[in-house]
């Protein structure tokens, strides 16, 4: 065995023969202060004694998972990336091919400059090599998690990984990772996959269409974090455009039937978390900014049913993206509108006109300016009824010309249809003669 080896921790060799088989539990700190100038000198050849590769890559990826201030830039300055690279996209040898991996992804990991040099320097092809051909769980779970840092960088660097093979290979792939039996495995392949379809500009419909099966299998899974991501990248690809919707639909055509099913199971688990609940009403808001015919689709599925649930949640940011939801149906026809003029959801809707966040009522007050703007008296008078006006009333004297224009808005078509009521909501009338 090399010198160079039986030196690396200032020990002898007898004491190395017995260090050899744990130096993998060991830190960055056990190994002396000289290590990372040998290192450089060796350049981490693959010339180099397998052991003495495996024990500076090892050292690298050791240097790079400290918490506080790991010398980034000195590896990229040394051309220690590059050499990472390259091994990790020529051995045969699966740990040293992990552990190569697992120092380029905390590269890819750090600044937005760290990861576009990772990219300069043949990262991606990198990983998607491994990706695709990997037997071992480890390789194929680190390329997947090197990629999915670099998918969530913004939309160039995903356009990047969407231009491999990776998306039309995706479903095979999350097959043999379902195979692996391992959850963590699962998870960062569905995150993956929702990085691919996140970041704006939105990336084109036909580019993900081959990922929409693998969301299709994920979101019918049993783990958490997977069904939530699975969520979370339908509704990166509803978002934006109503065609983007229909596109979604026409090739996922029981959409709605599964989120009606997982708004339902989620609604009656008080252990689901905010970020699965959150992820299926955006979707479902998503799909309610389509079309008339579309926004019925997913009325007839019985949706609303569980708003109440959401309507009164703790998580904020859940209430919001409900209101927001309603919104859209009250933007939508007469008929449509009635849909949320049911007590069920007036009762907590008048609850989040006074929500103490100013982004909940804001999005409140839109359902009660779309609705009196599409349905006018009746839904007035149901908005009357329960009180309505008065927070409308109230919203313009807080400090948010949002939410003031908002109100002010619902106001005035309000008051655009006190003609047809022959006088029968005093509230209205006192309210304006106070203003």
């Amino acid at each position: 065995m090399s010198e160079c080896i039986t030196t690396a921790f200032g020990v002898d060799r007898k004491e190395w023969s017995q260090l050899i088989c744990t130096f993998q539990d060991l830190s960055a700190e056990d190994f002396k202060d000289t290590y990372l100038d040998e290192v450089k000198e060796r350049k981490m050849s693959m010339d180099l004694d397998p052991t003495l590769l495996f024990l500076d890559v090892l050292y690298i990826r050791k240097l790079l998972s400290v918490e506080t201030n790991p010398p980034v830039d000195i590896i990229f300055e040394t051309g220690c990336c590059e050499a990472l690279i390259k091994i990790a996209s020529t051995s045969t040898n699966d740990k040293l091919v992990m552990e190569a991996l697992w120092a380029v992804t905390n590269l890819a990991s750090g600044a937005a400059e760290h990861t576009a040099l990772v990219v300069q320097l043949g990262g991606i092809e990198c990983f998607a090599k491994n990706l695709l051909t990997a037997t071992d769980d480890d390789v194929f779970e680190q390329a997947t998690w090197g990629l999915g840092n670099i998918c969530g960088d913004g939309a160039r660097l995903r356009d990047l990984v969407l231009a491999t093979e990776i998306p039309a290979l995706a479903y095979e792939r999350f097959q043999a990772a379902i195979k692996t039996g391992k959850v963590n495995v699962q998870r960062n392949f569905i995150w993956m996959v929702s990085n691919m379809c996140r970041s704006k500009p939105p990336p084109p419909l036909e580019v993900i269409l081959p990922l929409i099966p693998v969301v299709q299998l994920a979101v019918e899974g049993c783990d958490e974090e997977v069904v939530s991501d699975a969520f979370w990248a339908l509704s990166f690809i509803s978002d934006g455009s109503c065609d983007r919707g229909e596109y979604l639909l026409s090739h996922f055509p029981d959409l709605v039937s599964v989120l009606s099913r997982a708004l339902s199971k989620s609604a009656i688990t008080t252990t689901t978390s905010s970020a699965v609940f959150k992820a299926i009403v955006k979707t479902i808001g998503n799909l309610l900014t389509g079309s008339d015919q579309q926004t019925q689709m997913v009325l007839d599925h019985g949706v609303l049913d569980n708003f109440p649930v959401l309507l009164n949640h703790p998580d904020r940011s859940i209430r919001k993206e409900a209101c927001w939801s309603l919104s859209n149906i009250a933007a939508g026809t007469p008929d449509q509108v009635r849909f949320i003029l049911e007590p069920s959801i007036i009762l907590p809707l008048q609850r989040c006109c006074s929500d103490t966040a100013v982004q909940v009522h804001k999005e409140a007050f839109w359902v009660i300016a779309n609705a009196t703007g599409s349905a006018a008296v009746e839904a007035v008078d149901v908005f009357v009824q329960y009180g309505m006006m008065e927070d409308l009333y109230d919203g313009l004297f807080l400090f948010d010309t949002k939410v003031i224009r908002i109100a002010l808005e619902a106001l005035d078509n309000v008051l655009g249809s006190i003609p047809k009521t022959n006088g029968r909501w005093p509230m209205v009338e006192h309210l304006v003669q106070e203003g």
